[in-house]
């Protein structure tokens, strides 16, 4: 175990110690089952930019799929997810808008160089010169702890449920993370403002594009999703929840 204040290469640690070792899913030969076994905690200097995040909550989706089948091929091993939330743990030296103990939505990208054409024009995840996505070129959530990328991490309300966040933080997620890729900053306050008005949050993204967002404002001012529930936004899975019983 490592007492806070014992390594000065973590200036911001939080007063739990940070374990030498971890739990963790990882991709150790493609095309083969994950292993979950110990591996180290990412060890080593912070990144200036950098949390270390204690994970509450990581899931896979088909981009997993994909890693472990080698048609994207990090290298291994590699630990599975780009989708985590958690705990700061500890932070880089030029953090500060998040501390140790506060709760985060981890960012996809890490290390974007901030100033290339792509970063200036807010499409971080064109950075020529990143190193790439959490999970899918690099290690992700899938264990207790993640090195993650401050600036494309989001704070979150103290007490949500662990696996529902308001969608408003999801929605700045994306906007931080994908920037003009998804929409600009006065339609995603109206979208913003529309759904929090109709009270939805969702237990997932739903936002794939700037193709969907009319659909969404649709669907918010209809009325039909008055109170709260889980929007979706793709038309086969609006059709397949119509087949098992949900309101839409």
């Amino acid at each position: 175990m490592i007492p806070e204040g014992q390594r000065d290469d973590w200036p911001h640690t939080g007063p739990d110690p940070i374990p030498d070792s971890m739990l963790a899913c990882q991709v150790v030969e493609f095309k083969k089952p994950y292993k979950i076994h110990q591996i180290p905690v990412p060890a080593g200097p912070l990144g200036a930019t950098d949390l270390l995040v204690k994970v509450a909550v990581a899931s896979l989706c088909h981009t997993d799929n994909m890693v472990a089948a080698g048609t994207f091929a990090p290298p291994l091993p590699c630990t599975a997810s780009h989708e985590g939330a958690g705990t700061v743990a500890a932070t880089g030296g030029d953090v500060h808008d998040l501390r140790p103990g506060d709760r985060v939505m981890c960012g996809l990208y890490l290390h974007q160089c901030g100033a290339c054409g792509d970063c200036a024009a807010g499409a971080p995840q064109y950075c020529a010169h990143s190193a790439g996505a959490i999970g899918v070129h690099t290690h992700g959530a899938f264990a207790e702890y993640v090195r993650v990328d401050a600036r494309n991490a989001v704070k979150l309300p103290d007490n949500p449920d662990e696996v529902s966040v308001p969608f408003r933080e999801l929605v700045f997620r994306d906007i931080k993370i994908h920037g003009s890729l998804i929409c600009g900053p006065e339609e995603a306050r109206q979208m913003m403002k529309v759904v929090s008005e109709n009270g939805i949050s969702v237990k997932t993204n739903p936002v794939h594009g700037l193709n969907e967002i009319p659909k969404l404002l649709e669907l918010a001012r209809s009325g039909k999703m008055s109170g709260k529930g889980i929007v979706i936004v793709d038309p086969k899975q609006i059709e397949h929840e119509k087949t098992i019983g949900a309101t839409i």
